[in-house]
């Protein structure tokens, strides 16, 4: 036998489970035919045994939703998990809880000139990274031809007018290392 449980009714017991029912029309899994209890269970939130008015709602609601948007080939944002509305909304311009073919078309079209964004943005990062390390080379080359350039210099002046006397030319090479050092070893301004 069929169970409806009225509004206002404070001692309503499920006859099935003897469970205490809320004071909200409900519908009892018994008005179903058997075969639909399992998906029924699914629906029940509180796994009561019947079907309150919270839970009906979200039922007709999704199935409005769902019947409109297959009336104007749309997709219903309600008919998804609420992470993925989440997602989903973003592409509802109009905001009507629909997501209508222009508005997919729109959002692939973001889609696909986002992945030629990046793949512009990795190919400009590349040739930055390239550039940066021929410039830190010649940056690197030309601190020391600068700072060597005084050492050859002078060990050559030494060696080409100092020949004769090798100790002397060896105390020009000391002191010419010495003064290279100091010039190398100096602080920056």
């Amino acid at each position: 036998m069929a169970t409806v449980v009225q509004v206002g009714s404070t001692n309503a017991v499920h006859p099935s489970t003897g469970r205490k029912l809320s004071q909200e029309p409900a519908l009892s899994f018994d008005l179903f035919p058997a075969a639909l209890h399992p998906t029924l269970r699914e629906i029940d939130d509180e796994g009561n045994g019947v079907l309150e008015i919270d839970e009906l709602t979200e039922i007709f609601e999704k199935y409005a939703d769902m019947k409109r948007a297959q009336k104007s080939g749309a997709i219903a944002v309600s008919s998804f998990s609420p992470d993925v509305q989440k997602t989903l909304k973003v592409f509802d311009s109009s905001g009507d809880g629909l997501i209508e073919p222009s508005e997919l078309q729109r959002a692939a079209e973001l889609y696909a000139d986002s992945r030629l964004m990046v793949s512009r943005l990795i190919k400009l990062s590349v040739a930055l990274l390239i550039f940066m390390g021929v410039m830190l080379g010649c940056i690197a080359g030309l601190t020391i031809t600068v700072c060597a350039l005084p050492l050859v210099c002078m060990s050559t002046f030494v060696q080409i007018f100092l020949k004769r006397n090798v100790i002397f030319a060896d105390c020009w090479m000391v002191i010419c290392l010495i003064l290279g050092t100091a010039v190398l070893s100096r602080p920056k301004p």
